[in-house]
């Protein structure tokens, strides 16, 4: 997959990327979390983002309208280019696609601690993905997908606990401990959502 795409970013989330790393001009695309299976343009105007359309009609791309293509990259590459389509707002604005905003974690190109882990994870060897998930949370702590997997990972782990069965001979007193224990973590668990922005409906020329 493209650099561009950011396979878990919200529409908030995109608008905070865009105005803190990008410039006039910035753009990524992202799955819709409003229309599961269509996808979004946030593109960075100004000072503000704009949020384009895109839909996926499992033939064809488009932007509710104009062109139509094969795939979502060469949607993006075709209003990329400075001959080809225009991207116009609903107060007349044009709509420059400039530059790519790489997304720092793509999910074909995990680290191969993540990739080991998620191993991990299917063959149950839970405590090795956790090693693996929090040593790369160490060195990238604001890695989404390090951050899903260790949920996942901690869930799983909380789940063993609670079906655990007790060793013979061992008193009742040290059974309810677990229990007591495991609740705990629950807790501190939930003590702990992502926003999605309307899009815009985009003129083509």
């Amino acid at each position: 997959m493209v650099r561009w795409f950011h396979r878990d970013l919200s529409g908030l989330e995109a608008e905070n990327l865009l105005k803190t790393r990008g410039v006039d001009g910035s753009f990524l695309a992202r799955p819709s979390k409003k229309n599961v299976g269509d996808f979004s343009l946030s593109v960075r105007v100004g000072d503000g983002v704009t949020h384009i359309r895109i839909q996926n009609t499992g033939d064809y791309y488009d932007l509710y309208g104009g062109e139509k293509f094969a795939t979502l990259a060469e949607l993006v590459e075709y209003y990329t280019g400075e001959q080809h389509g225009v991207l116009q707002d609903r107060d007349g604005t044009i709509i420059q696609l400039k530059y790519p905003l790489n997304c720092s974690d793509p999910t074909t190109e995990r680290s191969p601690l993540l990739r080991r882990a998620t191993v991990y994870t299917h063959l149950g060897k839970l405590q090795a993905a956790h090693d693996d998930i929090t040593t790369v949370l160490h060195s990238e702590p604001h890695n989404n997908t390090a951050q899903k997997l260790l949920q996942e990972v901690n869930k799983k782990i909380n789940t063993e606990l609670q079906h655990k069965p007790r060793p013979p001979n061992q008193p009742i007193r040290g059974k309810k401990l677990l229990i007591q224990e495991v609740d705990e973590e629950k807790e501190e668990e939930l003590r702990g959502g992502s926003g999605e922005t309307g899009d815009d409906v985009i003129k083509t020329h």
